[in-house]
């Protein structure tokens, strides 16, 4: 792409002229400028345009960085490129990138640059491009960081920190560990006691229970015979004595081994005891 100049009335068109035939009269030629990307390396690197960086970080420590970067003139801009800078556009470029690049600089820790370097190198792209294309009239298209060389002794206190860092990490890590196996036990224990718990009421109400319906079942037993020795007596027109005497011999009787000695009042004031042994009943009376 280019600029129609005429030496003979020393003007220039304002008109950008991309590639193509073109008739521009005689007297006239063309002022040419790149179409294509325009890389500025800052390295050590064989071929490099400049050397590194020098500069000072925001804590005062020298760092030496090594950076490149593409750009893109603007077709849209050549003509004022031209009047600002005439055909020397790359010098003041390559100067403008230099003072901004340093000055971005100070404005981060080493700190900063060992930890951040991708955010660092976003925003030292977006620095070139704005004063690129306010004073350039060209675009940053790409940025590469590629190299920080800080002080020895820095890097190694960074190392150093970070093993201290990852030390803190990992007993944090089995600290952390630690508590939830610790309370993962507690659960545990809390919910065996709450079992054990339950299983021990669950055994009293049963036994509770059982004895109850025991008692309700012998109360009910009780209950029937008292009201069928009711209807006995009433019957057979018994005396209360007599009842008494039908139920001691009913129970004499429903032995079916072992000696039984009842002690038994007569009339005549003398005891009698009743011996049984094999179902026989004996009368023993003493005088």
């Amino acid at each position: 792409m280019g600029l129609n100049y005429s030496w003979i009335s020393e003007t220039i068109e304002n008109k950008t002229y991309t590639a193509g035939f073109y008739y521009i009269g005689i007297g006239h030629s063309f002022i040419k400028y790149p179409k294509s990307v325009i890389t500025i390396d800052f390295s050590s690197d064989y071929g490099a345009d400049y050397p590194g960086i020098k500069s000072r970080t925001s804590d005062g420590l020298e760092v030496d960085i090594e950076v490149s970067f593409q750009y893109q003139l603007d077709p849209t801009k050549l003509y004022d490129l031209y009047f600002k800078y005439n055909e020397d556009y790359h010098r003041v470029l390559d100067l403008m990138a230099i003072d901004i690049l340093t000055t971005n600089t100070t404005e981060y820790s080493a700190y900063n640059f060992f930890w951040s370097r991708q955010e660092i190198a976003t925003n030292m792209m977006a620095q070139l491009n704005k004063y690129f294309q306010k004073w350039g009239y060209a675009n940053v298209l790409f940025f590469q960081l590629r190299t920080v060389n800080l002080p020895l002794n820095f890097e190694d206190a960074i190392q150093k920190t970070e093993v201290t860092k990852q030390s803190i990490n990992q007993a944090q890590a089995t600290k952390n560990k630690t508590e939830v196996e610790f309370q993962t036990d507690i659960m545990k224990a809390s919910y065996q006691a709450n079992v054990t718990i339950n299983v021990a009421e669950g055994d009293a109400n049963q036994r509770i229970t059982q004895a109850q319906a025991q008692a309700n079942m012998t109360k009910s037993v009780q209950s029937i015979k008292s009201q069928a020795y009711a209807q006995l007596k009433q019957s057979l027109n018994m005396d209360s004595a007599s009842l008494v005497d039908y139920i001691k011999n009913k129970v004499i009787l429903g032995q079916n081994s072992g000696n039984l000695i009842i002690g038994m009042n007569q009339g005549n004031g003398c005891p009698s005891q009743y011996n049984q042994n094999n179902n026989n009943i004996q009368y023993n009376r003493g005088y």
